[in-house]
């Protein structure tokens, strides 16, 4: 089965950033993520892991796999990742946390930006995540899921 992602604007992603196809190697991440309702994508540097997160988050939400799809990255990278995403799909409604974002008295405010609103993808950090009230209930229901996919390849 060939998979399409029919609103990537490869223009724009070629235009910013000189990327003019996508590997197979970063079409079979984005197959697993949409596959496992998410997941760690842990390739090597250079091997356009942005893309496959921002691909995947787009493509989870198109399809419906997911309502309002996380990315979850390093601190240093959350604007990058913001950037990147917004190249691909430049009519893509998304939020990504900045430093104000975070502060004590924006922090309420930013998550019930979460909450109310209709976002194809909320970007942020891990350490911003780990505040967030969702965490230990995303992360459980992660584990989880997990736990289940490792005991049915094992009883295979």
């Amino acid at each position: 089965m060939t998979q399409t992602f029919p609103e990537l604007n490869m223009k724009l992603l070629g235009d910013r950033y000189g990327i003019h196809s996508i590997y197979q190697s970063q079409k079979d991440c984005i197959w697993m993520l949409k596959q496992n309702g998410g997941g760690v994508c842990d390739h090597e540097v250079g091997t356009g892991k942005t893309l496959i997160m921002c691909i995947a988050a787009h493509e989870m939400k198109r399809l419906g796999l997911a309502h309002k799809p996380m990315i979850i990255g390093l601190k240093a990278n959350v604007a990058e990742i913001a950037m990147t995403y917004q190249s691909a799909y430049p009519n893509a409604r998304i939020l990504f946390a900045d430093e104000k974002s975070f502060k004590a008295d924006n922090r309420v405010n930013f998550f019930n930006q979460i909450k109310n609103n209709d976002y194809d993808c909320v970007i942020m950090s891990h350490d911003q995540f780990g505040k967030s009230r969702s965490r230990r209930r995303c992360s459980n229901r992660f584990f989880r899921r997990s736990l289940i996919r490792l005991r049915r390849i094992l009883k295979c």
